[in-house]
């Protein structure tokens, strides 16, 4: 069994090693489940608590130059563009092995992610355009739900490709935008990469973001929207 573990995240950077692998047994299923529970585990607790890492940014703890910034947007904008690109690509894609390496790839770009928002962190962390959306990146939960979701694929495959579904819901509305945000704090006029269900605020054929879930379950259902607590986008007040 490999496992992955992410180093402590949102306002920093990941780590990510191999993702389990599943036996062909008669254990497979339990396995599989062990599996991706740790695995969320030690996702979780990286989008929580951040540390950067990675290459191509700053060292020796110097403040990142305005190099460093350019080369974190444009890693970050190719990262979004992988998990975009398996958005689009896995509805068609029918062989289960397939499927699952297609969402393992867009897993890890997704962690990738971090660590370039790790390095706009450290240079623009204070500003209140990032720090709004570092709120809903981080705290609200909506970049650990991308992370959970890609990684719940790319372990169970085809039975959980309705995850593409609920990743666009959220992804949508809730991430690229503030991706957006991070990018142009250091000046860039470069944004996320959508997938074809988005516009530039929400998703193209639904509704269009008033709205950003803190994805916090309420009486335990957590699989559905209805069992999310709401809040505001626009004014950060409680919807219901």
């Amino acid at each position: 069994m490999k496992y992955i573990f992410i180093a402590p995240l949102l306002t920093s950077a990941a780590y990510a090693a191999p993702f389990p692998q599943i036996g062909a047994n008669f254990g497979q299923q339990a396995q599989q489940q062990g599996g991706l529970q740790q695995g969320a585990q030690a996702s979780q607790t990286g989008v929580q608590n951040g540390q950067a890492g990675g290459t191509g940014g700053p060292q020796n703890g110097q403040p990142p130059s305005a190099a460093d910034l350019a080369t974190a947007v444009s890693n970050w904008q190719a990262d979004t563009s992988m998990v975009s690109n398996f958005l689009n690509t896995g509805p068609a894609i029918q062989n289960n092995v397939a499927f699952k390496q297609a969402a393992t790839v867009a897993f890890n770009a997704e962690v990738d992610e971090l660590t370039h928002k790790a390095i706009i962190d450290s240079a623009n962390g204070n500003h209140p355009e990032v720090i709004a959306a570092n709120s809903t990146l981080a705290t609200g939960g909506s970049f650990q739900d991308v992370v959970d979701k890609l990684q719940e694929m790319s372990v169970k495959g085809l039975a959980a490709r309705n995850n593409i579904d609920l990743i666009n819901q959220n992804r949508c509305v809730n991430v690229l935008p503030n991706i957006d945000a991070y990018m142009a704090s250091t000046g860039s006029n470069s944004q996320a990469i959508r997938p074809t269900v988005c516009d530039q605020t929400g998703v193209a054929s639904g509704v269009q973001g008033k709205c950003f879930y803190l994805l916090q379950p309420l009486m335990g259902r957590a699989d559905s929207m209805v069992g999310y607590r709401y809040r505001c986008y626009a004014a950060w007040s409680a919807c219901w």
